[in-house]
């Protein structure tokens, strides 16, 4: 690689003259303006155009620099309604391609009504933790109770199972509350 950068002032362009930067910058300098005109006019300009924007902003006590309900409420509402029109648009994308008998079953399951009861009873009914914890506990509750019906000798009741379920299950789902209340009143603070 033959090229070099040129780190001094003075060096020899394509036609092998030398040629002095620093003086060629100068002379740009103290060159007086060509159009000279052009730049009065355009400074008278800039002062017409400075004076009538004066003359049209508002005064700050005009302006109204709450922001409304309305403003903040409307993207909120256009961003709902695209996203619902895009859920019924996948649905049907995704209905055409599904036989006769699952097309129906879909359209019973996506209805507005089936699918609220099946968000809320989601978030409620099926707990991880209390279904950990019901299984837990009845695993627990049998192991004890078929082993005093062999040592005692009475007879096992298979029902036993499903209320140590049951059990295990409302107690452990109280307590997850319990605990989710409390570290979201910690965080808070």
């Amino acid at each position: 690689m033959s090229e070099r950068l040129i780190t001094n002032s003075e060096h020899k362009n394509s036609f092998g003259n030398e040629v002095n930067l620093s003086k060629n910058i100068e002379n740009r300098q103290n060159r007086p303006e060509k159009n000279s005109d052009k730049v009065d006019n355009s400074k008278t300009n800039i002062e017409n155009l400075n004076q009538s924007a004066k003359l049209e902003a508002l005064n700050s006590t005009e302006t109204n620099v709450e922001s409304t309900d309305e403003e903040t409420s409307t993207p909120f509402v256009i961003q709902k309604h695209y996203k619902k029109t895009a859920y019924k648009q996948t649905l049907k994308s995704i209905r055409r391609q599904l036989p006769n008998n699952d097309k129906m079953f879909s359209g019973i399951i996506h209805q507005p009504v089936i699918e609220k009861i099946s968000d809320i009873s989601s978030s409620t009914i099926a707990r991880p933790w209390g279904l950990l914890g019901g299984g837990i506990i009845a695993l627990i509750g049998n192991t004890a109770l078929l082993y005093m019906s062999r040592h005692y000798g009475f007879k096992y009741n298979y029902l036993m199972f499903a209320i140590f379920f049951v059990g295990g299950y409302i107690a452990v789902s109280i307590i997850e509350i319990i605990f989710k209340t409390l570290t979201k009143n910690k965080n808070i603070d």
